[in-house]
């Protein structure tokens, strides 16, 4: 789960800021996320970060919470903005332009510092995965979440390429994507695929599954295989994505149906009230009319 905190610079509005979700919505939005990933050979994955923030208000530093996990490990982590490399301090000084790492028992937190007011900025987080690729006897496995589901802001575009260097036929790799239903990840060509997901709610994950054919790898390989495990897995997931599709379309169908229903009935208690009216009056002026004669 990774997570990106932002802090407001006055304490007392911190303390606020920090415990109260609704603050969060009012002062940061998240217009854009796009990332990068470049499988290497030898199983290391490099992934660069361009996360765009939307500051209302006076922001000073952020922190970024990356989990450790058996998916392999995160080294050489570097801040930037606008190609313009933060400097690592290991005692913060809390100057712009400069960041902290701390290695905590169960995550990796890295605390940045800056001046943004009423402004658009775009952070870049660059760190290599050592290990990041599982190469069985048949294929290499890429298994990552691009995004946690800590996030408390929704993001309104998340895009991500993942490349490789050599050229590999498009029907002898696999791709798979999770998270929000509406994504799209495609074969791009013989070196590359891209997601696209747009939006992405608050607290929902994103992850990518890439699998390269083995001979593309020159890491160590592990005993077994992945092929079959992983279009098993998939195939569940799919059927259980199709199945919550499939119960969104009636309900909104039954919404909709419900809705014309409803409408229906309303115009025609309109129409029965105008046809009595006009009836009414009809009959009045009838009665009128006998009366003068």
């Amino acid at each position: 789960m990774k997570k990106l905190i932002l802090l407001l610079f006055i304490v007392i509005p911190v303390l606020f800021f920090i415990f109260t979700r609704a603050s969060y919505a009012k002062t940061v939005e998240i217009p854009n996320v796009t990332i990068t990933a470049r499988i290497n050979k030898d199983g290391t994955v490099l992934v660069e970060e361009n996360r765009t923030i939307k500051f209302d208000g006076g922001f000073t530093f952020g922190f970024y919470e990356h989990p450790k996990s058996d998916m392999g490990k995160v080294t050489n982590i570097k801040v930037s903005e606008e190609n313009q490399d933060y400097i690592l301090e290991t005692n913060a000084s809390r100057s712009p332009g400069t960041y902290t790492i701390t290695d905590l028992p169960d995550k990796i937190r890295i605390d940045f510092f800056f001046n943004a007011n009423n402004e658009s900025r775009t952070f870049t987080f660059t760190y290599l995965i050592a290990e990041g690729v599982k190469v069985y006897q048949d294929y290499g496995q890429f298994y990552w979440k691009l995004q946690g589901s800590g996030w408390d802001f929704p993001v309104d575009n998340f895009t991500a390429t993942i490349y490789w260097k050599d050229s590999i036929p498009m029907d002898s790799y696999y791709i798979w994507a999770h998270g929000p239903l509406w994504g799209n990840f495609t074969k791009t060509d013989e070196r590359s695929s891209y997601l696209e997901v747009a939006p992405v709610p608050s607290n929902t994950f994103v992850e990518v599954r890439v699998m390269l054919p083995s001979s593309y790898f020159t890491a160590n390989k592990i005993e077994g295989t992945i092929y079959d495990k992983a279009l098993k897995e998939e195939s569940v997931r799919a059927d259980q994505g199709n199945a919550i599709r499939n119960n969104t379309l009636k309900t909104e169908r039954n919404n909709f149906l419900f809705g014309a229903i409803k409408n229906l009935k309303l115009n025609s208690f309109y129409i029965q009230a105008f046809v009595s009216l006009l009836i009414i009056l009809a009959t009045i002026l009838f009665v009128k009319q006998i009366k003068k004669k």
